[in-house]
């Protein structure tokens, strides 16, 4: 497929003052990645001079005709917009943001999204936008890092994911579960790993979500001196609620929320839920499903696979259940945890992700590719059917860690660690 060339013409909002001219910040994201936390959290203090995003839509062009009479799908993708970004200095390029959706529905590959990251950071730099400070996510940074590099900027690199080693997991799952294999997932490349590792060289700071991240790219040559771990926040929509007191009355209700792939360990959860079919235990699995249906008909009976959730059912589902689990192979960070212990839900994890689970306090850490660890740790919910609620206000309690507030102060600090000031 030959891609049309095309004018990616910006769209410009007013421009806001900087409170803090010594750090002035370029935030580039492509799409609404974690609801523009880092841009609001830089936003916030003073230090965002601008967010370069492909599509951005303000509150009162959000609210047009035109935009309700879309399709949802369609909505979804364009009108993205954040309240706490209100009078930031935002740059979109709308027509590449139809272009990349476009590219998403007709290839679902992805073999185009390189292309068009590329495309998005070349029209960045284009624009020449004063600042000090570059901060972008791996995969869609390179051409705007040369330019830092080139100019003797400051540049901090946000690692999406664990690289390389994450990809070549769920081909080995693949290769191990083949009966869950609904379609083949895309082949890492050598000019993607070549692409990421001159990301990282020319990065001043690299950005892990967690220590799982950060040991995976180091062995792919990400440099371990220039890498800061960072973990996620969160902010509950409904004010942090508490959950039904349900615990103890009947069946144990386990979750599973998410993506149901094989690199998030649904066969090892299949599995656990097969060693505990004659326990009271009931198992429910909301997410969007990338495993072969035939899978899920002849799933042991006490599984209830419930599809794509909306976001305005999950807090509900949260609320409605005793126990959280994430078994992943691995993940750069893992939100849905904190959604859970927001909830008041202990989590059964892995180490694979970003560290939220205190162990034996909010949940437990299992080994990865166990479905036997994974039964016996929801037996002991099981065996002491208190043991969820009481283990209910440290999980809620555990959240503040995860504050935006804490984020922000702890992505400054790494920012003053490492910026380097000129000569004088």
């Amino acid at each position: 497929m030959n891609l049309p060339i095309l004018d990616f013409k910006t769209q410009c909002w007013p421009v806001h003052s900087i409170s803090n001219p010594e750090y002035r910040v370029l935030a580039c994201q492509l799409g609404a990645r974690r609801h523009y936390l880092d841009a609001r959290c830089l936003a916030k203090r003073g230090l965002l001079s601008c967010l370069a995003t492909d599509f951005w839509s303000p509150a009162k062009q959000s609210k047009s005709r035109l935009l309700r009479r879309m399709p949802k799908a369609v909505l979804s993708a364009l009108a993205r917009y954040h309240p706490e970004l209100e009078g930031q200095r935002v740059v979109s390029f709308p027509l590449l943001a139809m272009a990349r959706y476009a590219l998403a529905l007709l290839d679902k590959t992805g073999k185009h999204e390189k292309t068009m990251a590329g495309r998005f950071a070349r029209a960045v730099v284009s624009l020449n936008i004063r600042h000090n400070v570059f901060f972008g996510y791996s995969y869609e940074s390179l051409e705007i890092l040369r330019e830092e590099r080139r100019r003797g900027g400051f540049a901090m690199l946000d690692q999406t994911d664990p690289g390389p080693a994450h990809f070549q997991m769920i081909r080995e799952e693949e290769e191990r579960w083949p009966e869950y294999v609904a379609s083949r997932s895309r082949c890492w490349t050598q000019e993607e790993t070549e692409r990421l590792r001159e990301e990282w060289e020319l990065a001043d700071v690299i950005i892990a979500k967690s220590a799982w991240t950060r040991d995976s790219i180091i062995p792919a040559g990400a440099p371990a001196s220039k890498i800061e771990i960072l973990p996620l926040a969160y902010v509950p929509e409904d004010g942090n609620a508490p959950r039904r007191e349900r615990a103890g009355k009947g069946r144990l209700k386990v979750l599973w929320l998410g993506n149901v792939a094989l690199g998030k360990g649904i066969q090892y959860m299949v599995e656990a839920a097969r060693l505990l079919v004659r326990e009271p235990v009931e198992f429910l699995v909301g997410g969007n499903s990338f495993i072969a249906s035939a899978i899920m008909k002849n799933s042991p009976k006490n599984i209830r696979w419930l599809g794509r959730i909306p976001r305005s059912a999950t807090s509900e589902l949260y609320k409605d259940c005793d126990v959280f689990v994430f078994p992943t192979l691995s993940d750069g960070f893992g939100i849905t945890q904190l959604e859970a212990l927001a909830h008041g839900l202990p989590v059964i994890a892995t180490p694979n992700c970003g560290r939220a689970v205190d162990e034996g306090k909010t949940g437990f850490i299992i080994p990865p590719r166990d479905s036997r660890a994974l039964a016996d740790g929801i037996l002991r919910f099981v065996d002491h059917p208190g043991l969820a609620l009481e283990m209910a206000p440290a999980c809620r309690q555990s959240m503040k860690v995860f504050s935006t507030e804490a984020y922000g102060k702890r992505l400054v600090e790494i920012m003053e660690k490492h910026f380097k000031r000129p000569a004088r």
